[in-house]
């Protein structure tokens, strides 16, 4: 599946759990993600490597240099962002395409690492750090093919005043979820292709793939029909 693809249902799969409009670009973030595997996406995972390397460069210089003019510069927090974003783009640069950056156990530990350093930028708005999480996993060209499909969907959900936030969370994880949901969603997608996805690696080689893919989107939707019956009680209002 291509960029399209996986944007187009990233979006369907995560809206019903998103509590704002904004946080789409968080969720397509997630949803491009596991494609920095494919040796096309390399100018991206290289930009990534430069700039977290640089990052823990400044934080390794601004120690050494602390420890001979016994000043007090150094920032623990930045060094460890840099070392945890420099551990993002390492995976897709040494995994197999379909490899390792399709697996839960990856989804879990990126999607968090995305969304807390997101979070921590999360002054700057929701918006604003989505686009920051969109620029991590795309190119220039694909950035701004992307910014009009995730502003027309914010346009459609204010303007029809669409139902969205069946879930409640806040902190970091309104910024961590969209992004594990977009990445659960690339996942799911590509168990419908031919190949599947071996989304249990390396500790379990069992294959995900179409009926597996079924499966998930059944639970899916009865997960979102209970959310959308507790939030509203569109049962017991007779409703339905």
């Amino acid at each position: 599946m291509n960029w399209k693809g996986h944007t187009i249902f990233s979006i369907i799969f995560g809206l019903p759990f998103l509590m704002a409009p904004e946080q789409i670009f968080l969720l397509i973030a997630g949803a491009l993600y596991p494609d920095l595997d494919h040796d096309v996406k390399t100018n991206i995972v290289n930009r990534g490597i430069l700039l977290s390397s640089l990052l823990i460069l400044i934080s390794v210089m601004t120690f050494l240099l602390d420890l001979f003019t016994n000043s007090s510069n150094f920032n623990i927090n930045m060094l460890v962002a840099g070392v945890l974003i420099f551990l993002v783009y390492l995976i897709p640069a040494n995994s197999k395409h379909r490899g390792f950056t399709h697996t839960i156990y990856c989804m879990i530990l990126c999607s968090t690492i995305i969304g807390y350093y997101t979070f921590q930028l999360s002054f700057l708005t929701p918006l604003v750090v989505g686009l920051l999480a969109l620029l991590m996993t795309t190119t220039k060209k694909l950035f701004k093919q992307i910014i009009p499909i995730g502003l027309i969907i914010m346009i459609i959900v204010y303007s029809f005043n669409i139902k969205i936030g069946l879930l409640n969370y806040n902190g970091a994880l309104y910024y961590i979820i969209p992004v594990m949901l977009g990445y659960l969603s690339h996942i799911v997608a590509d168990s419908f292709t031919p190949a599947g996805v071996k989304a249990l690696e390396p500790f379990n080689s069992y294959k995900f793939k179409r009926f597996e893919g079924i499966i998930i989107m059944i639970i899916w939707l009865i997960i979102v029909v209970f959310l959308i019956n507790s939030n509203y009680n569109i049962f017991n209002n007779g409703i339905i």
